[in-house]
């Protein structure tokens, strides 16, 4: 693992960096990879249909894997088994409840509800990064030695890290490989031991064996410092035992894995139907803006409006005498296409080119001049008078009136808790929402709703929106929501096991 890339990275994702000191003196660091996955594939798509965008699936090996545990401190055996099938760069894992398919060359993690009938495909960067938040706020940014969680007083961090798969830091254990073992002894407790030898794993050709394998860190309980030693390895093990202690076993228990078989499956029949699309969030996402996002996703929200349709809109306004529906337009057009350019002479973003006329003609309009003080108080840092002037423009059901509720919105959370008591009839991410719905096809919008999940801990929901905000037809990416490219190359370095070297993701 790389140590001093992971804190080099966590600390640029303002995650962990309190305490924890810089890299050794000569550590060497890198910058974050940037893997490109097909792109097509985004958050709407059913089964059938990411399919397609995939290319298919191939054949694959299916494996059964039979798996025991037991609880160090006493009490009945427990026997079960999982049936999983290993592609090239993929594993699905089939058992009582939802398929789950661990894409590895798409970065992304699926699951069918069968008897729901529901397909839901997420960026992993979602459950890396959810996970991540879990150890920072647990271990306090990976400074506490022990956890105090649920009833669980003084879990040694260690437990945390294997259980959460990411580590700030490689752990005191001792590896060694021999007689086809792959051995981990922390202190004089061996906590885990990996078997090759001779079995079906080696049914799996070289690809299969690499994806086997990152099933395996993902799935099993196993710290970093361990996973990144058998990702190492070219070839998929027999057999695996480990030991772990959590809320759920605080005595410990034991936990053994192993290949039962592994039968050629010629085409892989991963999930073929799958067509009602779920998307994470509550209620108010899937109630009122999940429909409205998903029609302008498929193309299906009527034209996308350019910076020529803005500029014919605004004129329209101004003719008509809404000087501060004008002007705030012309603030939704830089949610569209981000900020105006320095130099707008010759520019195609003629919002931004007649910016200095409308306000001239605004003199003495007593809304235009109202909303004009809004925004010169969001450029001052009055969150106080911003709201107060732009709020009577919320009741508008346009693209001003989106804009309105974009300003306001982002006017709250900038001030904080206070600013959320003052206006408790004010909710920022139901504002955020309801503008998507007025102009679903502003990719800015998608950010700061997104943003606002992932503060509130819901990282699920923040990378769909950001995804979803970057497959609007007829738009490029912001540089507000490139953001978003940025976070999810820091996460692939702050939790390497996620995305495995073996797939062209950050290499040593």
């Amino acid at each position: 693992m790389r140590l001093a890339s992971c804190l080099s990275a966590l600390c640029s994702a303002g995650l962990l960096c309190a305490g924890l000191g810089a890299p050794a003196a000569g550590a060497q660091t890198t910058e974050p990879v940037v893997h490109e996955p097909n792109s097509a594939i985004t958050p709407q798509m059913s089964g059938p249909a990411y399919i397609a965008a995939r290319g298919g699936f191939g054949s694959a090996r299916e494996m059964t894997v039979a798996m025991s545990r037991t609880d160090l401190g006493g009490g009945a055996r427990v026997e079960g088994e999982l049936t999983v099938l290993v592609g090239e760069d993929w594993v699905l894992e089939q058992g009582n409840g939802p398929v789950t398919l661990y894409d590895f060359a798409e970065e992304r993690t699926v699951e069918f509800d069968r008897e729901a009938g529901t397909f839901s495909n997420l960026a992993t960067h979602a459950l890396a990064r959810r996970n991540l938040d879990i150890y920072v706020a647990l271990s306090d940014r990976g400074m506490r030695e022990q956890i105090d969680f649920a009833d669980v007083v003084g879990l040694d961090r260690f437990w945390l890290e294997a259980a959460m798969g990411i580590s700030a830091r490689e752990a005191d254990v001792e590896l060694s490989v021999a007689d086809d073992t792959l051995t981990a002894v922390r202190g004089d407790e061996t906590v885990t031991r990996i078997g090759f030898g001779t079995c079906h794993s080696p049914a799996l050709n070289e690809s299969q064996a690499a994806a086997f394998n990152a099933w395996l860190v993902r799935a099993a309980p196993v710290h970093p410092t361990v996973s990144a030693a058998l990702l190492d390895q070219d070839r998929a093990p027999c057999a695996l035992s480990f030991v772990i202690y959590s809320p759920d076993s605080p005595q410990g228990r034991e936990e053994s894995w192993s290949i039962e078989s592994a039968d050629m499956v010629p085409n892989a029949d991963v999930f073929a139907s799958g067509d009602s699309v779920a998307l994470p969030g509550p209620d108010l996402l899937q109630e009122l803006l999940w429909p409205a996002v998903l029609e302008a996703v498929r193309g299906e929200a009527g034209d996308t409006p350019g910076p020529i349709t803005f500029m014919d809109d605004i004129e329209s306004l101004r003719e008509a005498g809404d000087l501060a529906g004008a002007l705030l337009l012309s603030i939704r057009e830089t949610h569209h296409f981000g900020p105006c350019p320095t130099a707008t002479i010759g520019s195609a973003r003629l919002a931004c080119t007649s910016m200095s006329g409308l306000r001239a003609q605004g003199i003495g309009n007593a809304d235009f001049e109202r909303v004009a003080a809004g925004l010169a108080a969001v450029d001052s840092g009055d969150h106080a008078g911003a709201i107060a002037a732009l709020r009577p423009s919320l009741s508008r059901q346009d693209r001003a009136g989106a804009a309105a509720r974009t300003l306001v919105a982002n006017e709250l959370v900038a001030w904080g808790r206070e600013g959320l008591e003052a206006h408790e009839e004010l909710d920022p991410a139901r504002l955020l929402a309801e503008a998507i719905v007025l102009d679903p096809l502003a990719p800015d919008t998608y950010w700061y709703l997104g943003e606002r999940f992932l503060v509130a801990g819901s990282p699920e929901t923040a990378f769909t929106l950001f995804e979803l905000g970057s497959a609007l037809p007829g738009r490029d990416m912001t540089p507000l929501l490139q953001q978003s490219v940025e976070l999810k190359a820091r996460i692939e370095d702050v939790a390497p096991a996620y995305f495995p070297a073996a797939f062209g993701l950050n290499p040593d």
